[in-house]
């Protein structure tokens, strides 16, 4: 109990993105400024696409880990509208499709959340996809 009070560790639940079969990606961004990146970060903190944002140094200065339930989803996402990559400040981009998790393939995913409903909608589809579809779960 003292370490999580301490927010030094945390108990959550993580998918198995191979078992779900979920497209994963890199995208890089050059943002103009510090400023500018925390906005970002804090307008995409609760979509369910993005499972972290990483800042760096270097070329470009923040790199953000995506998801999609499919192929075509993650390739609409990150090529066709993909809000994040042609937003206000955001200097240049590039995108890398990620074809297989070697080590670890378990991450965080951002199940239920009011302002993005069809996470959990995309978390069921994936799961029913890959164990059937007399799955009852409701959140």
């Amino acid at each position: 109990d003292k370490l999580i009070n301490k927010d030094i560790i945390d108990i959550s639940a993580l998918v198995n993105t191979d078992k779900l079969d979920l497209r994963l990606a890199l995208i890089l961004l050059e943002i103009e400024n510090a400023e500018t990146m925390r906005n970002i970060i804090e307008r995409y903190s609760k979509c369910p696409r993005i499972i972290n944002f990483f800042t760096t140094m270097g070329g470009y200065n923040l790199i953000a880990l995506i998801m999609a339930e499919d192929q075509a989803t993650l390739e609409s996402e990150c090529v066709e509208k993909c809000a994040l990559r042609s937003g206000e400040g955001v200097r240049r981009s590039e995108i890398y499709l990620i074809g297989s998790v070697h080590h670890y393939p378990f991450l965080p995913f951002k199940a239920i959340d009011t302002a993005f409903p069809t996470s959990w909608l995309v978390l069921r589809s994936c799961i029913i996809k890959q164990i059937g579809t007399n799955l009852n779960l409701e959140p």
